[in-house]
């Protein structure tokens, strides 16, 4: 609903200002917009038919694996800059109705939050960091799987639940900093990068993602990186033997994982 951007602009369709016209122009740090009223009814009634159509097209025949809830705030990322005069975040009871249309609209896809809201762990959703290669935001984000907090931007705070260990039965996604260079995530910093992938058990990284231009510059981290994401299945062991008697023959298969995401 709302992508910052660097000319006045507003990224709802012109019919539905027209129908609500109580959202806010903008001028922040983040560039320039609109931010609509997320309490507005008819904004709220036309969010859930968006995402319907979308589930109509996208979830047929179980083709969508995961979807990442976005909708409310800036680039859907569930924050507002109150600095440029936008109403505070809504309430987390307003919020419930934005998440809503996703769970009716997706039911084969696997659902995931930005952060541990109550959504998580009553919907057995899955989480997404959009700072993965950031030691210090990925540290505060694995905080909250491990210990719950508060978020307090809300014009109600909101309880982030732990939910310790969700990889082990949720997917975990995200995508790449973009307040640190790519050379840095797959070159100088590789380690910490690859540390960091470790502790989130990352089932997929995007829609941020190296350029093929960085991929090419810094192959090696690239292959490590792309090693290292999701689950890698393989044969660590197998017996085969043959009865004389029977012919039967009885195969036994060892299966390892070396990614970091459980399956």
């Amino acid at each position: 609903c709302d992508l910052p951007g660097e000319e006045a602009h507003r990224d709802i369709p012109d019919w539905l200002y027209e129908e609500t016209k109580d959202g806010t122009d903008y001028t922040s740090t983040y560039g320039k917009g609109y931010s609509p009223n997320y309490t507005n009814e008819v904004l709220i009634t036309e969010h859930a038919n968006a995402i319907q159509a979308l589930g109509n097209y996208f979830d047929q025949e179980e083709r969508t694996a995961y979807v990442e809830l976005g909708s409310l705030g800036h680039w859907g990322e569930w924050h507002v800059d109150t600095t440029a005069g936008i109403a505070k975040f809504p309430s987390e009871a307003t919020a419930a109705r934005y998440v809503e249309p996703y769970l009716q609209a997706f039911t084969a896809a696997k659902l995931m939050m930005r952060r541990p809201f109550s959504f998580v762990s009553q919907y057995g959703m899955g989480l997404y960091n959009d700072m993965t290669g950031d030691e210090d935001d990925t540290n505060e984000w694995l905080d909250w799987i491990a210990n719950g907090g508060t978020y307090e931007e809300p014009v109600s705070p909101y309880t982030l639940t732990a939910v310790h260990a969700l990889w082990d039965t949720a997917p975990i996604g995200g995508e790449f900093t973009s307040g640190i260079s790519m050379h840095e995530i797959l070159n100088t910093q590789l380690s910490r990068t690859l540390h960091l992938l470790d502790q989130s058990h990352m089932t997929f990284v995007g829609p941020k993602i190296p350029t093929k231009q960085e991929m090419a510059e810094d192959p090696i981290g690239t292959k490590q990186v792309l090693a290292k994401i999701g689950y890698r299945y393989g044969v660590s062991k197998m017996e085969v033997s043959r009865n004389p008697l029977t012919g039967r023959i009885k195969a036994e298969v060892t299966l390892q994982n070396i990614g970091t995401a459980p399956l």
